[in-house]
């Protein structure tokens, strides 16, 4: 079994490990002959962010946020609409 590039227990369990491309990359050489599937080895490391700041999110979440920013706009557009009603 090849060692990895990168110490395995340096993150708490659950929190998204962030990969530099170049240990990307030597993941993506290590595990593409173990896996013989260059697609779902992409899909793999997809699921870890390529910088800290980058953090998966859920599908409801973004729905969920979307949705604030929808419901704001409409309470601007509201109160555009007096401003511009009362203007008149």
């Amino acid at each position: 079994m090849p060692t990895l590039p990168f110490p395995t227990d340096a993150h708490p369990r659950g929190a998204a490990l962030a990969i530099k491309a170049k240990t990307r990359s030597a993941l993506y050489d290590i595990l593409t002959p173990i896996v013989g599937d260059e697609e779902v080895v992409n899909d793999l490391l997809a699921q870890f962010p390529a910088r800290e700041l980058d953090e998966p999110v859920a599908r409801d979440f973004v729905r969920a946020e979307a949705a604030d920013v929808r419901t704001e706009i409409a309470g601007v557009r509201a109160a555009l609409a007096a401003a511009v009603a009362i203007l008149r």
